[in-house]
């Protein structure tokens, strides 16, 4: 549910800044939870660690004197809690934040900087703790969430959001980098957002062995600014040999937000629990009914499907082209032999007629409200509720429940056939679609004896609600290797396939067709479901997140980021948010990862030049131009990452076939590759912003040098001179000998992510 949130200002008692406890206090007084916090004026940063109450929170300290700045470092590095607690200088006035990136800004007072521009870092609903006051920024009218699957119960997938459209700014991005593999489960199996969190069930185990057994575990995000408030591991999901391009659908109708709560299933046939939406802390478990394997929510009632799944059993699928992926292998064993069988969760067989039942839920009590009977072959993902109306599909055809009582209204009984995907030779993962809008059911119906497709030739029918009348039919050929698009707005349906098209929702006239030009370098669309917004359709014809404007026709095409299998993007929060992606299909230039991306408003092409203030600045420091002994590198040294500019990971040097352990260093957090040059190694302690010069003979610190952001890589050795870029946007230059700043450089406004 969106709410809509006045700007309000609240006396809270003893919200004073005088001691560090008070500043905990501040924090609780809040109602922040978690997320990116701000002591602006932090001074010596003496009560700056007091805002870190757990690790949900992420403090960055700012003050506009450089003694102060260095003071603070100074003592936060030895309290052991520098990197989860930083501080930088800033010039009194402006935030070095991008808009929407900070949930909470505590202070005396602020100083020069407007109360405009500590509204524009906050996130909506962030808060700011000004000297005994709270500052609530409200909730902006202009966009929405995405608390469930097709973002709500009547599975009318549209994001009532005019500010999310195409990507032109880096929001933020986070781990993992890739889907694992193409020829495994997809990383991510489901995202949904409510409440300004980002909610995703995904595995966490590395990339590096596509063969491993999987980690799956429920990861929670602040939704504006990706900061990680809590994960919970899932004991049991669903088996690694699960082919990508055959994520079942049902898998990700697993979660759903109501206010503070997270419905959830916790393992992949089992119950369902309830978390605590800010903390990840189990609530509680219904322990019947179950298996789970749908969760939807609307209007204080859970609805469930409970019982065998959809067919959804595509796997090992593993195209060998010819060859085995490890000679001598068993190939009957998981991954044609080259998996870990022991390691992996049950596969789950397909029945011929599996047997479910739709279940209401009272989530207070948990008691069961009512149940249908036994559904043979129902629709995965079809059942949808809206009023006192609810619909679901099964093979022997389209009911409507009273969505309170679960008696019967009417039913059109007819045999229906859900497409079988070509990869997957199941329909688990391109399921009919299901929706309910403006008092008709709009239902997509495969053929019976329908042959095996990538890109299944459906029919959209549409029925009245009231009594299950036919009022219209038209095509509704499917997406690759996955569902029909169907969506109503504004009195219209768009249907998805190979060209947009806009039908009257009540004759079902045809009213537009939206001709893409822009379809390659991309041979096929991505193997997800599209989605769409009050203004655009975003499809993934170039391969891409590509947006159409669905007033003008206008292409915004978006080869560059792509969605994972099975999950896309998803258009929420005024954002898009882009999963990781294993498929190296025409990929040219793209980023990787997990990202969020912000748009811009007037945007007419995706070339369209952004403007961006300029304001290339260069600070000397004590060490400029004083290099005493400009030594060059050896030929033994390794003077940059991976050895040299080519990245080659090759050295000239020799190696002895035995090695032993000569010494060892604990850095405060993760340390970054090395570099070796002048009797030094390099190496950055990632997350405490810090560089660290080693002797290379016994492993002694020899100095450290603490940036304003992140340092993720070692720096390049030159000439007595180390030189390394932070996640803070300027580039260094230390001196060797010593760590002492020679000069850095910037040429890009301060908007930090």
């Amino acid at each position: 549910m969106k709410l809509h949130y006045a700007l309000i200002v609240l006396l809270t008692a003893g919200c004073g800044v005088a001691r560090a406890d008070d500043l905990s206090r501040a924090v609780r007084e809040s109602g922040v939870q978690g997320g990116v916090v701000v002591h602006l004026h932090c001074g010596d940063g003496s009560r700056t660690a007091a805002l870190r109450l757990d690790d949900r929170f992420l403090v960055h300290g700012l003050d506009a004197d450089r003694v102060n700045v260095a003071a603070a470092r100074e003592l936060l590095q030895k309290q052991g809690t520098y990197g989860p607690v930083t501080v930088d200088w800033f010039d009194g006035v402006h935030l070095p934040y991008a808009d929407d990136m900070v949930n909470l800004i505590v202070a005396d007072s602020l100083g020069g900087v407007s109360r405009d521009e500590a509204m524009r870092v906050l996130t909506p609903l962030g808060v700011l703790m000004l000297g005994g006051q709270k500052v609530v920024k409200p909730w902006p009218e202009a966009i929405d969430d995405w608390p469930q699957y097709l973002n709500k119960a009547d599975n009318n997938a549209v994001a009532r959001d005019r500010k999310a459209g195409p990507p032109r700014r880096l929001q933020w991005t986070d781990m993992p980098v890739w889907c694992r593999s193409h020829m495994g489960a997809p990383t991510l199996a489901s995202v949904v957002t409510a409440g300004g969190r980002l909610f995703s069930i995904e595995d966490a185990a590395p990339p590096d062995n596509p063969f491993l057994p999987a980690r799956f575990q429920i990861v929670c995000r602040d939704a504006f600014n990706g900061k990680r408030l809590w994960t919970r591991p899932i004991p049991r999901w669903e088996s690694i040999t699960m082919y990508i391009k055959c994520q079942p659908t049902q898998q990700q109708r697993r979660m759903a937000v109501v206010g503070d709560k997270l419905y959830v299933t916790l393992e992949l046939e089992g119950p369902l629990s309830v978390l605590d939406a800010a903390t990840g802390r189990l609530l509680k478990t219904y322990d019947e009914p179950k298996p789970v394997q749908e969760v939807a929510y609307a209007d204080g009632v859970l609805y469930l499907n409970v019982g065998e799944r959809f067919p959804s059993a595509a796997y090992n699928i593993v195209k060998l082209k010819g060859k085995p992926f490890v000679p001598g292998v068993i190939p009957d064993g998981p991954f044609y032999g080259a998996g870990f069988p022991d390691g992996y969760a049950p596969q789950i067989p397909d029945k011929e007629k599996p047997t479910s039942r739709i279940v209401a839920l009272d989530p207070a009590t948990g008691e069961t409200l009512w149940q249908t009977d036994t559904l043979v072959k129902y629709t995965a993902a079809s059942f949808c509720v809206q009023g006192n109306r609810a619909v679901y599909q099964t093979s022997q055809g389209l009911f409507c429940v009273d969505a309170e009582t679960g008696e019967p209204v009417w039913s059109v009984r007819k045999p229906i056939a859900n497409p079988v995907g070509h990869d997957s030779l199941t329909p688990g993962t391109l399921p009919n679609t299901v929706l309910i809008a403006d008092g008709k059911v709009f239902s997509v119906e495969g053929k019976p004896n329908a042959s095996v497709t990538s890109y299944a030739d459906n029919t959209l029918r549409v029925y009245s609600l009231d009594d299950g009348r036919l009022l219209w039919e038209a095509p509704a050929r499917g997406n690759y290797e996955s569902s029909s698009d169907v969506f109503f707005i504004d009195g219209t349906v768009w249907v998805g396939g190979e060209h947009p098209t806009q039908y009257d929702a009540e004759t079902g006239r045809l009213l537009k067709r939206i001709v893409q030009k822009m379809t390659g370098p991309m041979g096929h669309d991505r193997c997800y479901r599209n989605f769409i917004t009050e203004r655009y359709f975003i499809n993934s014809k170039t391969g891409g997140a590509d947006f159409l404007e669905l007033e003008t026709g206008n292409e915004l095409p978006n080869h560059w980021t792509r969605g994972g299998c099975g999950t896309g993007v998803l258009p929420a929060n005024g954002l898009v948010y882009s999963t990781p992606f294993s498929c190296q299909c025409s990929m040219g230039a793209m980023i990787q990862g997990m990202n969020a991306y912000a748009s811009v408003p007037r945007l007419e092409r995706s070339d369209q030049p952004i403007p961006v203030e300029r304001k290339p600045r260069l600070e000397k420091g004590p060490a400029y131009g004083r290099v005493a002994e400009p030594t060059p590198a050896e030929a033994d040294d390794w003077p940059t990452y991976r050895h040299d500019g080519f990245r080659s990971g090759i050295t000239d040097a020799e190696i002895a076939a035995d090695l032993e352990q000569k010494w060892a260093v604990k850095l405060p957090t993760r340390p970054s590759a090395i570099s070796v040059a002048a009797g030094k190694v390099f190496s950055a302690s990632v997350d405490s912003d810090t560089l660290y010069a080693l002797d290379a003979t016994d492993g002694t610190i020899l100095w450290h040098f603490t940036a304003g952001g992140r340092i993720d890589s070692p720096p390049t050795y030159y000439r007595g001179t180390v030189l390394f870029g932070s996640r803070d946007g300027w580039v260094y230059c230390v001196r060797a000998a010593d760590g002492a700043l020679c000069w850095r450089f910037k040429d890009l406004p301060d908007r930090l992510i």
